[in-house]
């Protein structure tokens, strides 16, 4: 073993064909292809993808077998899926494990430029460009996506809240059934109308109440079942409860009178012309 740690072993110095492959081996050496990275810093640019700080996991040793300790690489682009103006924005975090490579020549010029270049140097595989593609050996996520085996269904869960906007229309079409359920409360609101619309039922139910409000008032298109009674506060002054068409029930009962056309429930007589004969319509 040689007394100078990058220097060929005692023995290689006398064979040619071992010289020649300690030679080979050094060059070969100098080629960065790939390596496991971890994550020191990321440095978000405005305007596009940012780049991270990274050190290389994997330590290097000199020929008499002694480990050297890795330095970080820094100012790395790191991949984002993109396509135009569409894209996945899942950037890396520090502490991530993901893979470096790196390019065949030097990338300084068209990292500040983004433009087509000529090389600022003639180096080639050097790990000063390297290029950050994240995510191996990383814990297990507590957001995500997960798409599940053979077209079985696409799972997205988030500890926190899940925003989605558009500019435009959002669109849902199931095959099956859409269930909303929520821990706390639901709130659908819009700036002009909404509409619920169903081929057969539409169930509205709740543990306590339901209320609905509507300023300029509550229209029900259908024929109505009420399986409960029908209670009325004045809550507006002035308010009425008018029912157009039939109206069946069993047992009505009223604080006050109750009004139908031409005569007052409570208080109102039927005129009759002949005695015996039939009574015309009520009046007050």
């Amino acid at each position: 073993m040689s007394a100078f740690p990058y220097l060929p072993s005692f023995e290689d110095q006398f064979d040619e064909g071992r010289q020649q492959e300690f030679i080979i081996g050094r060059m070969l050496g100098r080629v960065h292809t790939t390596q496991l990275v971890r994550v020191l810093a990321v440095r978000p640019t405005a305007g596009r993808v940012g780049f991270v700080d990274v050190l290389p996991l994997v330590q290097e040793t000199d020929t008499a077998r002694k480990v050297i300790a890795q330095t970080p690489v820094y100012n790395v682009p790191f991949v984002r899926y993109q396509g135009g103006p569409s894209a996945v924005v899942l950037d890396p975090a520090v502490g991530d494990i993901g893979l470096a490579n790196f390019a065949e020549r030097d990338i300084t010029s068209v990292k500040a430029t983004t433009t087509q270049g000529p090389p600022a140097t003639d180096r080639r595989h050097d790990i000063a460009d390297a290029l950050y593609i994240g995510g191996v050996l990383n814990p297990e996520p507590t957001q995500y996506v997960r798409f599940q085996p053979d077209a079985g269904g696409i799972d997205i869960h988030s500890p926190a809240s899940i925003n989605i906007t558009a500019g435009e229309d959002i669109t849902i079409d199931a095959g099956g059934a859409i269930s909303l359920h929520s821990g706390t409360s639901t709130t659908i609101a819009a700036d002009t109308s909404v509409s619920v619309q169903s081929g057969t039922t539409t169930d509205l139910q709740s543990g306590t109440t339901t209320t609905l409000t509507a300023p300029s008032g509550f229209i029900v298109n259908a024929f109505m079942t009420l399986n409960g009674g029908l209670l009325g506060t004045g809550v507006l002054p002035g308010s009425t409860y008018q029912l157009q068409g039939d109206l069946q029930v069993r047992n009505l009962t009223a604080d006050e009178d109750v009004i139908v056309p031409n005569a007052a429930l409570n208080d109102h007589v039927h005129h009759v012309e002949t005695v015996p004969g039939e009574s015309d319509g009520p009046h007050n």
